[in-house]
C-alpha cells in the first residue's frame, strides 16, 4: 500500500490524474482502511476531483466510477 501511495503521489504531481486514479482505486476497494489510509485516499481524491473540475476531458464514465469507489472506501465503515 505504501509503495502504491508513493506511485500515486508521483502521478498526481506529474498531472497524470487518470493513471493515479487507476492505480489507487483497486487498492481501496473491498478492504477496510485505517484512519491514516482513509486520510491519504481522501487527499488524493480531493486533488483528482479538483483536476476533473478544471479539465472537462477528465470527466469520463471510467473516472467517475473509479472516483466513486474511492469515495465509498473513504466514507465506509463504522460511524461511531
Amino acid at each position: 500500500m505504501q509503495q502504491a501511495v508513493v506511485q500515486v503521489n508521483t502521478q498526481l504531481k506529474a498531472g497524470q490524474y487518470e493513471q493515479a486514479t487507476r492505480t489507487l482505486a483497486p487498492l481501496v476497494s473491498g478492504r477496510p482502511l485505517t484512519v491514516q489510509q482513509k486520510q491519504a485516499v481522501g487527499t488524493a481524491l480531493k486533488q483528482i476531483n479538483e483536476a476533473v473540475a478544471a479539465e472537462s476531458n477528465l470527466d469520463t464514465k471510467e473516472m467517475y466510477e473509479l472516483r466513486a469507489k474511492m469515495f465509498k472506501a473513504v466514507h465506509s465503515g463504522p460511524r461511531f
